[in-house]
């Protein structure tokens, strides 16, 4: 597994990525986490992998807001050049929590789409309504004064809350998150990204996702405190080929309450057509 980069809208993006030949599967995580959340499942392909970090996040560029557009409008844009340079003529994705924003890049070429897997997603349909700690950063001056107070025992035990039973999540993972929350070019743009994404501009940034019309596989963990189950069947509803996955024993993070969502993951995204229509 290797790091590269690449330049897209003037940032240099970063990625790991599995060697492999087929279609390329594409990986973009949520805030505040990086794509080394996705290093089991690019353990588990065969073919080549790749999992991205958002701008401002892991080992991507975090650049001054002078000269990247951290909102909802601006990561989309730069997701799309990310995926027209990493997905060639037809790609897999798999999107969790604010990865979603690299689905809604692509639905301005949908027919690339091969595969899809949507999990604890943000919500890109009507009706959603944030949850207390995303009050918290979209106001002005409480947002700030949040991060300014965070500590890294703080963040051990606000991601308890992810877990079903208030389980402590892994160290790594911890350690994972502060390293970019303790950033303050990061904590710019998980504000500006927030403040962004007022209901209605969520709603927009999905129109046009019946146009996926490829296999999809939506796994949401039903514990999450963050984001409802019944978005599973938002997300399951506007998409003309999917199925729901619903996990009553995992949180936000489902594959941390689950490995076999590893695996389970994986075995969509490569496995025969015909494997499909069995799994329905």
């Amino acid at each position: 597994m290797t790091v590269e980069h690449l330049l897209a809208g003037g940032t240099r993006v970063a990625y790991r990525r599995t060697g492999g030949e087929g279609t390329p599967t594409l990986y973009f995580h949520g805030v505040p986490n990086d794509s080394r959340q996705w290093i089991p499942f690019l353990e588990r392909h065969d073919g080549e992998a790749i999992a991205i970090d958002l701008p401002g996040f892991g080992d991507s560029e975090r650049a001054p807001a002078a000269r990247h557009d951290y909102s909802l409008g601006g990561q989309v844009r730069v997701l799309s050049e990310v995926l027209d340079r990493l997905g060639g003529d037809s790609y897999r994705l798999v999107v969790h929590d604010w990865g979603v924003l690299a689905l809604a890049a692509a639905l301005a070429e949908p027919e690339r789409v091969d595969r899809l897997v949507v999990m604890n997603s943000v919500p890109i349909v009507p009706g959603y309504r944030w949850h207390r700690t995303a009050r918290i950063w979209r106001t002005r001056g409480a947002g700030e004064l949040f991060f300014a107070t965070t500590t890294r025992p703080f963040v051990g035990l606000a991601l308890r809350e992810a877990r079903p039973g208030f389980k402590a999540m892994p160290e790594d993972f911890n350690a994972m998150v502060w390293s970019n929350v303790r950033h303050p070019v990061t904590q710019r743009a998980i504000l500006a990204l927030y403040r962004s994404a007022d209901p209605g501009a969520l709603a927009a940034a999905g129109a046009g996702l019946e146009r996926i019309r490829c296999p999809a596989l939506v796994l949401w963990g039903a514990a999450d405190p963050f984001i409802s189950s019944r978005f599973a069947g938002e997300f399951a509803a506007r998409l003309p080929d999917a199925r729901v996955d619903g996990l009553d024993d995992a949180g936000h993070w489902p594959w941390i309450d689950r490995p076999d969502v590893v695996d389970r993951t994986v075995g969509f995204l490569t496995g025969p057509a015909a494997d499909l229509d069995s799994q329905a």
